[in-house]
């Protein structure tokens, strides 16, 4: 910085440094604000694993059945993404 005394280039420093300080606290907490929802996910998903354990323990048939109607609905879902896809190719090829 030619031109500017020393001390007004290390008030615009010290405020650069306040500044990323701040957004270095703010991302911080953003952060942390995530890392406690994914970890409540993780734990949800962990208790869901558990209790599906349990119903293909108990009830095997009714278990057999949740998995063979998942699987289908996951392959329709798949076959009309993959249509939806083949659409937009199209066009864009028009």
């Amino acid at each position: 910085m030619t031109g500017c005394s020393t001390a007004a280039f290390s008030r615009v420093r010290h405020k650069r440094d306040r500044d990323d300080l701040g957004r270095a606290t703010r991302q911080a907490g953003e952060s942390r604000a995530n890392a406690a929802i994914f970890r409540a996910r993780a734990a949800d998903a962990r208790a869901e694993k558990n209790l599906g354990a349990t119903i293909a323990e108990k009830y095997p048939e009714l278990y057999d059945r949740e998995v063979t109607a998942r699987r289908a609905h996951q392959q329709a879902q798949r076959v009309k993404q993959a249509a939806q896809i083949a659409v937009r190719i199209s066009r864009g090829r028009q």
